[in-house]
């Protein structure tokens, strides 16, 4: 018997006894159905509950507006927190996180807006989830104008932001060339003892890459590794590629021998990028072992793969 059927059974010894069921026991035995898959299920017995009298607190409330949230279907998990408010239930932060990061996970931007007012009308208090989701949002659709009034907005009313909050923004500042204050953001994490992570890294790296500065990502490279933090497959990818492309290539193919025995899962890309290197300085012998590595570790070469050596052979003759 799997743990749902369980729970059922319990339910049901629960009601032929007399007994009312809690809403902590409801609220588990729905989030237990959504967790398997069971949509259908979850709502006729959501609906039976409500017909039978029986209690739903918020929380209760939450396990099903999170399950049709995680269905896409927000405009229903929006319907039923307004019948939840018409039974004297008041949503708190936290129904309003789900729906507004629902309606972003459907692309629907200025609907979460729009609930983030009905939130600070109502005076629910947002958090830094809230303003995480919102400035995710804002950002993923490059609306940076607005994104960067929420960060005001957030400060101004002392909600701190998490990890997740400023890995996202030294994203959106790399993205926006204002690296000063990209760096300066990552300054006062540290000193918050907020410590950055592999994205925050990552976007600080690929930036400084693109702009030339190699030296300077290598070294921020080494300081990630000195704080524990361990790069992965991207971040590798960047720095190889940036070396590449300055001729480091005897660095370059040590980074990517780190790479080899570090990350488990690679991808195409470092392989490219190394071949190119070898073949823009005439090394064809070493592409070719680049590829054929690629090949043995069970990575298909694609277009690009190709075209670098064509042209390397080509350019060679």
């Amino acid at each position: 018997m799997g743990r749902v059927d369980l729970g059922f059974a319990v339910l049901g010894n629960i009601l032929k006894l007399g007994l009312e069921p809690t809403a902590v026991a409801l609220s588990v035995l729905l989030r237990g159905l959504f967790m398997e898959g069971e949509i259908n299920q979850v709502m006729d017995l959501f609906t039976k509950i409500l017909e039978d009298g029986y209690p739903f607190d918020v929380v209760t409330y939450g396990v099903v507006i999170d399950g049709i949230c995680k269905t896409k279907n927000v405009n229903a998990a929006l319907r039923l927190m307004k019948e939840m408010e018409k039974k004297s239930l008041r949503p708190d932060v936290n129904l309003y996180n789900m729906i507004i990061h629902g309606y972003f996970e459907e692309n629907l931007v200025d609907e979460a807006l729009n609930l983030f007012e009905e939130m600070i009308c109502k005076r629910i208090v947002p958090d830094v989830v809230t303003y995480t989701s919102l400035i995710h949002g804002l950002c993923k659709f490059g609306r940076w104008k607005e994104a960067f009034g929420l960060i005001d907005d957030m400060l101004q009313k002392n909600v701190s932001p998490n990890v997740r909050t400023c890995s996202i923004l030294v994203d959106v500042l790399c993205k926006e060339g204002r690296m000063k204050e990209a760096f300066k953001l990552l300054e006062v994490m540290t000193q918050r003892g907020e410590n950055p992570n592999i994205v925050t890294y990552t976007s600080l790296i690929r930036t400084l890459c693109i702009s030339g500065q190699w030296k300077e990502a290598t070294g921020l490279f080494k300081e990630m590794v000195s704080r524990g933090i361990s790069p992965d497959v991207q971040t590798y990818s960047v720095l190889i590629d940036s070396l590449c492309k300055e001729g480091m290539i005897s660095i370059a193919n040590e980074m990517f021998k780190m790479m080899m025995e570090k990350c488990k899962e690679l991808d195409i890309v470092p392989y490219n990028s190394l071949m190119n290197g070898y073949c823009v300085q005439g090394k064809l012998k070493e592409a070719k072992e680049v590829f054929d590595s690629m090949v043995a570790s069970g990575h298909d070469p694609n277009s690009v793969s190709y075209k670098i050596l064509i042209n390397g052979y080509r350019l060679s003759t």
